[in-house]
Parts: structure tokens; sequence; C-alpha cells
């Protein structure tokens, strides 16, 4: 049996920066991935990422596979008319548009260049014993950590096993595709677009390899959510958007892939985290994408869950108190930000999408003032 300090549990985001953090502070520190396969995606890093992700050393460049760089947001948000957020303005430069498939490749990457070893395979069984867990893989290696971080996504298989639940705090998917030009040429666009619509919203962004993913948001039973599944009936929704069907002709695109469902809501953990266990990325929360802020929060909840953790080491200190406490902020802060955002878009108020999105306003209001988005500062250990 191997034996280490920590076992990560999933190599994400959430889990590379808790191995990198802990890697770095000389702590030996596996992770367990097996990368299952994912619908496509091409997901926005934007430029306030950089500070956190360059500490990491995992701020993209052009070398790295599957990452082009992203100069502005376009939104059809809240009016008739589109507004741009030009990147280039920002101190951070410009933002990325990135494949998580390939970006978490890299980030793992990084994290063996750290030190850390991978074992890409399946955690089969897990468990606590002697104050350590043991750990069987799929593939029959044996291994043991005095901590383990349950990085698995949304599913949370650790937390899950050890009692928590899954709170969700609406119903919101994206059913998503990929889409060529017609005319065989490669979209060169950098700029991300979204537009409201009455049951939902889009959203698009070119890819490396000059192929577009296009992704409509609604709830998981609204009609429009069973008609997006089917080529035609994702043309017709398309069709039928005031801008992005002239931004993005359906005519001149041909699907590379057939539309396809994630769930996107935004959800929680009851419980991050125990003895000798917490949880991170979106294994302990999940946020809205409208917010464009998943890889970043998924880092930072690594982080901040891997310096708990060295602090207790050092100190003592208590480790699931203070992590709860930092998840309920990070939490709260999102839920009053996206409920702002919703606010700001009141042209189908009456329909159920939104309506359910509007609920709350006032109390939201009262409380933003107070719950910020939190800031990423480095802590020495």
């Amino acid at each position: 049996m191997t034996s280490f300090d920590v076992a990560v549990v999933g190599g994400g985001p959430g889990g590379c920066a808790a191995a990198l953090t802990f890697a770095s502070a000389s702590c030996s520190v596996v992770i367990i991935d097996a990368p299952a396969p994912r619908l496509c995606g091409v997901e926005t890093i934007p430029p306030g990422a950089k500070p956190l992700l360059r500490d990491l050393r995992c701020w993209p460049d052009l070398d790295i596979a599957g990452c082009v760089p992203a100069y502005a947001n376009e939104s059809a948000w809240g009016g008739e008319g589109i507004q741009r957020n030009d990147f280039t303005r920002d101190p951070n430069g410009h933002g990325w548009h990135v494949d998580r498939v390939r970006f978490d490749a890299h980030m793992r990457t990084v994290a063996t260049a750290c030190g850390a070893v991978l074992v890409a395979d399946v955690a089969e069984s897990i468990d606590r014993c002697d104050r350590s867990w043991q750990i069987a893989t799929a593939d029959g290696q044996r291994l043991s950590a005095s901590w383990i971080i349950d990085a698995s996504g949304r599913r949370a298989d650790i937390g899950r096993a050890l009692g928590a639940r899954r709170v969700a705090a609406d119903s919101l998917i994206a059913v998503m595709t990929r889409v060529r030009r017609r005319d065989g040429t490669r979209d060169r666009d950098r700029v991300t677009f979204v537009e409201a619509v009455s049951d939902g919203w889009w959203y698009t962004a070119a890819d490396a390899d000059g192929r577009r993913v296009m992704a409509y948001f609604t709830d998981a039973a609204h009609e429009s959510a069973r008609q997006a599944r089917s080529d035609a009936g994702f043309i017709a929704l398309w069709n039928a958007t005031a801008h992005l069907q002239t931004h993005v002709a359906p005519a001149d695109h041909l699907f590379v892939e057939a539309p396809g469902i994630r769930p996107a809501s935004t959800t929680r953990l009851s419980r991050v985290g125990g003895e000798g266990w917490l949880a991170v990325g979106d294994a302990v929360a999940t946020f809205d994408p409208i917010s464009s802020q998943g890889i970043l929060t998924a880092a930072y909840t690594g982080l901040r869950a891997a310096e708990c953790v060295l602090r207790a080491r050092a100190h003592g200190h208590r480790v699931a108190g203070d992590y709860q406490q930092f998840i309920d902020r990070v939490y709260d802060a999102h839920l009053a930000q996206r409920l702002s955002c919703y606010a700001s878009e009141r042209r189908w108020a009456d329909t159920p999408f939104w309506r359910a999105r509007h609920a709350g306003i006032d109390a939201s209001r009262r409380s933003a003032a107070t719950l910020d988005h939190p800031r990423y500062e480095h802590v020495e250990m």
C-alpha cells in the first residue's frame, strides 16, 4: 500500500488547485482521476482569474491546446440593444476561451510537474480506518492518505457517501451543441455572446478548432428544453432570437454534434467536510454559468481547502468549521449577484423562467452591498 499525506479524488480545477497547494507545501499528494467523456463545451476564463491561476502556474497561453484569447463579452440583456465589455481595458489583459477537457489536462500536468502523483483510475472504494483513508482503485491499487479531498464534480461521491446532501437553488440546464461553418472556413471570432430570451438565455463562443459552441439555458421542466434536444427544435429556437440568429446565422452552419443536455443549476453540499475530508470545486458548490466564474471559483475553493488543512497540520486549527464559513460567504455572494444579474432583465417578467429568478430581488438588493465576490489573496503558509 502506498501512503500519501493527501488524496485528491478528481482532477478538475478544484482538485488540481488543492493538489498544487499541497505539493508546494511539500506534502505528498496523489490525484485519482479517470476523466470521463464530456459534452462539448467552451468556457470563458475572465481576466479577473489571472492572479489566482498565475500563482498556481496555470494561467493559459497560446501554447496550451484548446485555448484562444477572449477579447470581449457582448450581451443582449436587459434591453433591445447589445452591450460590450471590452477586456482590452482590463488591467489583467484579455481572458481566454478554453476547452475544459484540454484545460483540465493542462492543470493536471502542472500538478504532476510540481510533485503530485497522478493515478489515472477510478476510486472504487474508500474507507476510514485508524484516522486515515484506505482507497482501492478499479485496477487493484491500494492507497492510504491522512486527508481526502472530494473533487469528484457534481456527483460529490465522497461527500454524499459520508451523509452530505446536494441542495439545489434552481433547475437550470444547458442544451449544448457544436457547429461549423457550412463553407468550411474557420470561425476566428474571439468575442463571447450572450442573449436573453423569453424562456432562458443563449451563450456562444468559438473554440480553438474554428468551430462554435452553442448553448441554450432554460429550466429542465420547460417545454423549450425538450424542443431544443432535436436538431430541428434547436434551430427553431435559434432562429427565434433577436440578435443571435444574425450574429451567427443558422443557415450558414452545420451541426458537428447533436444537441445534448448538461446540468447547469446552482447547488451546494449541505455539509462541506468533516473529519479528514473536505469537498472542493463542483463537489462543494456549483454556480450559474451566467457568472462566468466556474473555473475561477472551483480553483479558489481548492486553494482555500488546502490552506485550511495546512493550517490545521501546522497549528491545530479547526478545519471543517473554517472552511464551511468560507463556502457560506462564497455561495451567499453568488446568490446575491445572480439575483442582481437576472433582475436587470425585466422584458419577460411574467414568464415562469424569469419570474422564478426575480423572486427575492428586494432582499438580494438589500444584502448585495455587503456580499462581494471574494477576491483572491495569496496566503503564505
